[in-house]
């Protein structure tokens, strides 16, 4: 389980790296999605070093890798979402695993929703429509709060 806090914590340093450059330029350097993959990797053989069940564990990570980045293809395809955020959900994936790259992803996914949701409504009042940089969402973000939810989870379920 420390293992896992200190993965979580590493993951939350680079979302926020990640996070504040999506914020300011609207893109995602590739060494954050690769940093994250080392990190997961990582955390992954020191579960397995530790008596983590081996397959389990594998199964787990590449199961993660593969939802996190195959939920989030759709979308990119139709260009509603950028390769960056794609590959920070994957990379995420591999560490997080399955299930709870689900959680992660239904946490930041719908925290972007609610925002979003906001800013049509604040537009909408103000007769703003916005442009290109104004209506676009950066998700790095939300998948930093989804982080350090999963991270407090974590942390709890440690000391509990």
């Amino acid at each position: 389980m420390v293992i896992k806090v200190v993965y979580y914590v590493l993951l939350t340093a680079l979302l926020s790296a990640a996070a504040a450059t999506d914020i300011r330029k609207r893109t995602i350097p590739n060494m954050i999605p690769l940093l994250i993959l080392a990190a997961g990797a990582a955390r992954v053989a020191a579960g397995i070093i530790n008596g983590e069940n081996t397959a389990r564990t594998m199964l787990s990570a590449a199961g993660g890798a593969f939802i996190g980045a195959a939920l989030m293809i759709l979308p990119a395809l139709k260009s509603k979402l950028g390769g960056g955020d794609v590959k920070l959900s994957g990379a995420a994936g591999l560490g997080i695993g399955f299930p709870y790259i689900l959680h992660f992803l239904l946490i930041s996914l719908t925290l972007a929703a609610l925002y979003g949701i906001l800013r049509v409504i604040k537009a909408r009042r103000t007769g703003k429509a916005g442009n290109a940089s104004e209506t676009t969402l950066p998700l790095a973000p939300f998948m930093l709060c989804g982080a350090v939810c999963m991270l407090v989870n974590c942390a709890i379920r440690l000391f509990l």
